[in-house]
């Protein structure tokens, strides 16, 4: 009836139901004076009218439709606080917030101002008054929020040959995803770390930058490596600056413990070769499968006889006490050095030709000592102290 009130009029002596109408009021009372019927004249039948049909400056719904808002791909529905009287809508970064379209329902023959289907600027909020036909209103605050656009990081995970790895584990910022997922959706801009696991190479890490667009990520995962320790001694004790020659890697020394460390060996076999000057070399070949290995190589020293016939030199006393001396050969220039059989050296000392040989053994514990002489022909022979 466009928003007419009428005045109900009961004039038969029958009782008639106008339950559930709207009376220009929500108080019975007032609805009342619309109504005339036996409380008036006792001759009229009653009119039952309660409930009334109560009209309130509420917002039902409030939403912005995609076909009606350019930049929207779907329709943006506003959270309502009814009792806070706030709406508030979220968008995406595309929309356009100086002209959006609101679709708001209401309840019947109650109006709001901006109207439903008209163009507001939502730029800031806004304040949309309801009221209803006997002049109740509310007013609701509009909040419309621009949705932070979002973007896509996806990895390609390959092994050192440049295959693609298909079962590796991703974890995105703290988020482990299923074997074999590495795409992940609706990240917001920031740097985000990540990991690569995968039990046939080394965990990848690192961090994504996400700016502005989608980010596609390459990992070139690494093998397993080991480390390969070797601990070269002879009887006496570890033995240092040892070489050793681990294929075509850098030759590296042993320290004072007798050790050295190849590092970041992938699986397979590797051969070596110890050496040292007056001990026996050694050759091998160690296998690295999915640990570190330490191998344990003990030297064993060049051994000369008290009297070499080679060079024509014999050790006289020997077992010696305080003193030694070289016989055999007095022509040549000798240099002598004796030396602990892990290779340490003790005393050293050189004598020209015709003269005296005599070596002072006092600073000497008791025990074998190997004697280096270097003359036209080198020898070795080995000392006992007394």
């Amino acid at each position: 009836n466009s928003g007419q009130i009428y005045d109900l009029y009961n004039n038969t002596a029958l009782d008639i139901n106008a339950i559930g109408n709207y009376w220009g009021t929500n108080d019975p009372t007032e609805a009342e004076n619309h109504i005339f019927h036996q409380p008036d004249q006792s001759t009229l039948g009653l009119v039952s009218f309660t409930p009334l049909m109560e009209i309130h400056p509420v917002i039902e719904s409030f939403v912005f439709l995609a076909d009606e808002n350019p930049g929207l791909t779907s329709d943006c529905v506003g959270l309502i606080d009814q009792a806070q009287k706030m709406i508030h809508v979220v968008v995406p970064a595309t929309a356009n917030l100086e002209s959006l379209i609101p679709q708001i329902t209401l309840p019947r023959e109650t109006i709001s101002n901006p109207q439903s289907g008209v163009p507001a600027n939502f730029t800031e909020p806004v304040t949309v008054n309801v009221q209803t036909p006997h002049g109740e209103s509310a007013e609701y605050v509009v909040t419309v929020e621009v949705e932070i656009e979002s973007f896509t990081v996806s990895f390609i995970v390959v092994d050192p040959n440049g295959n693609a790895v298909n079962d590796a584990v991703l974890d995105f910022d703290g988020v482990q995803l299923p074997a074999g997922v590495y795409v992940v959706e609706s990240v917001m801009p920031g740097n985000y770390p990540y990991e690569i696991h995968h039990p046939q190479f080394a965990t990848a890490f690192g961090t994504v930058l996400v700016e502005n667009a989608n980010v596609e990520v390459m990992v070139q995962l690494q093998a397993l490596t080991y480390s390969l320790t070797f601990v070269v001694s002879a009887p006496g004790g570890p033995i240092e600056g040892a070489t050793v020659q681990l294929q075509d890697f850098p030759v590296q020394t042993t320290d004072a413990n007798g050790q050295t460390i190849f590092q970041n060996l992938p699986p397979g076999i590797y051969g070596y070769n110890i050496s040292k000057e007056l001990f026996e070399p050694v050759q091998g070949s160690i296998e690295i499968v999915n640990q570190n290995v330490t191998v344990n190589v003990v030297l064993e020293s060049l051994t000369g006889l008290t009297k070499n016939e080679t060079c024509g030199l014999v050790l006289i006393p020997n077992p010696a006490n305080d003193f030694v001396r070289i016989e055999g050969n007095p022509a040549q220039r000798l240099e002598v050095t004796i030396l602990t059989v892990d290779g340490k050296k003790l005393i050293h000392q050189p004598f020209e030709a015709g003269q005296k040989r005599q070596l002072d053994l006092g600073q000497l514990k008791k025990g074998i000592y190997q004697v280096v002489i270097k003359g036209e022909k080198g020898s070795v022979l080995r000392l006992i102290k007394q």
